[in-house]
């Protein structure tokens, strides 16, 4: 798995090598704990159960375990619809997973897109994953 500097790095090189210099850079967001009645020694920028980072925007998430290892990478064209498929509140009002994962996820971190170049999406997905090998996402984890 890589971490998130790691993770952090290849979006720049994409930023870097990849797409026309005269596009708006991405905006790439703090991180989200999902869990924040657990005691973390890390700096958060936001929280559960407060808006998601970058929220009504696209682009591509992580989602990193609790030392910021990327356990899942996605895309999305509105992050908070997205992020609402996967998690809900539990019965304490804390944020409850609404899929099985092999490695749970504990922080959220956002890089958006702008708004007239949503197509790169999938491109920087795409890159991502053929970079990182994480825990649960199925495309490209099969390579030797």
């Amino acid at each position: 798995m890589a971490s998130k500097k790691e993770a952090l790095e290849l979006v720049e090189f994409y930023e870097e090598n990849y797409r026309n210099p005269k596009l708006e850079r991405f905006i790439i967001s703090g991180l989200y704990d999902l869990n924040p009645e657990k005691e973390a020694q890390l700096e958060v920028e936001s929280k559960w159960p407060k808006k998601w980072l970058n929220n009504g925007k696209a682009g591509v998430y992580f989602f990193l375990d609790e030392n910021l290892e990327v356990v899942y990478i996605g895309k999305s064209n509105h992050f908070g619809y997205r992020f609402g498929s996967y998690f809900e509140y539990d019965e304490n009002k804390n944020c409850k997973t609404k899929h099985t994962w092999k490695t749970n996820p504990r922080f959220v971190l956002t890089v958006a897109v702008p708004d007239e170049s949503k197509f790169e999406c999938t491109g920087l997905e795409e890159f991502l994953l053929s970079k990182i090998v994480t825990t649960d996402n199925k495309l490209f984890n099969n390579r030797e």
